[in-house]
């Protein structure tokens, strides 16, 4: 055993913290099963937030001696990474789209360029310059100053430049509250939207922001359409999965013609799609879930264009009408 494995080592626990054992039982098809820690499932039970605390103080007394190594590891990494750095310009109308870092600040600049035509060239920019005429749209390190902890899970611009929809989780629980602004004059327009998943687009007006939410077990099986300005109670569900094996996703065709809501397990994925300019229309679905079937789409004019694996694991291409997507070709 060498020295760093010795229990006694001064200032280290001797033992590590036990779980406490609660009697539990459940029952599901006739059979019952014992489960002494089910009680950890209520995150907000003291015992269980004493417990986990105890657990990392017993972590951090038995690693200690590794802190030099940590941090010899963290500057050598750290040697290696360009901090001052800018994300290729994605042009969105008359706008080039990026994000960049800067040195000893931890989190990105989400920004914005003019763009002077759909034929101009990307720009040369250099990490560390600034574009001209840029547009921060969002500044992490601002967000996040005076906050232990900060997270994006949502950042989506309206398709006319004009709003834009952030999501931030201050509290590390994976749930994000939503502030849409107007650009142009950094007026909040709306805050109505908390505690909502990954991802969230705008309808072609910008007046309607579609969202996620997610169950107990954080699975995304929820979209929502709100109507900007307007209170929470008053946004209307337009789909829910039930079943717990898939999750969902929300997203947008790429040439923003469409709102896409992508349905996934390991081996089975379904699509629905929206038309952009009918934020009130039926959700359409491209085609129905069969075990084992993976497909993805994307929409090109009247056309959408699928990559499946009904024949080839690796992936076939077949295409369908988009007004009626029931027969694929070829």
């Amino acid at each position: 055993m060498s020295e760093h494995d010795d229990a006694t080592t001064p200032h280290t626990p001797e033992q590590p913290p036990t779980a406490p054992r609660r009697a539990f039982e459940r029952t599901h098809h006739g059979q019952t099963t014992s489960d002494p820690y089910a009680w950890m499932r209520d995150r907000e039970d003291p015992e269980l937030i004493a417990y986990l605390e105890a657990e990392n103080s017993y972590a951090d007394a038995r690693t200690a001696h590794l802190e030099p190594l940590r941090e010899k590891l963290f500057q050598e990494i750290k040697s290696r990474v360009q901090e001052t750095d800018l994300s290729v310009p994605i042009g969105d109308g008359p706008w080039w789209y990026y994000g960049r870092t800067i040195e000893g600040q931890q989190y990105a600049v989400h920004a914005r360029c003019p763009r002077p035509g759909p034929s101009a060239p990307r720009p040369a920019l250099e990490p560390g310059e600034i574009p001209d005429g840029e547009q921060v749209l969002l500044d992490g390190n601002a967000a996040a100053a005076g906050h232990e902890f900060f997270s994006l899970g949502v950042l989506s611009v309206s398709p006319d430049h004009a709003r834009l929809a952030a999501g931030i989780d201050l509290e590390g629980d994976e749930r994000f509250d939503i502030t849409i602004t107007d650009i142009a004059t950094g007026e909040i327009l709306d805050q109505a939207i908390t505690g909502a998943g990954y991802g969230g687009e705008f309808d072609n007006s910008g007046r309607y922001f579609f969202y996620v939410v997610v169950d107990d077990a954080w699975r995304p099986y929820q979209v929502w359409r709100h109507e900007v300005g307007t209170p929470r109670e008053q946004d209307v569900k337009v789909y829910q999965e039930d079943d717990e094996r898939f999750w969902l996703g929300l997203g947008g065709s790429r040439d923003d013609s469409h709102l896409v809501i992508d349905l996934a397990t390991k081996t089975t994925t379904e699509s629905w799609i929206l038309p952009a300019d009918q934020p009130l229309g039926d959700w359409r679905l491209v085609r129905e879930r069969v075990d084992g079937v993976e497909y993805g789409i994307e929409i090109a004019g009247e056309t959408i264009l699928i990559v499946h694996n009904i024949r080839n694991r690796e992936g076939d291409l077949a295409w369908t009408d988009l007004a009626d997507p029931g027969e694929w070709l070829p």
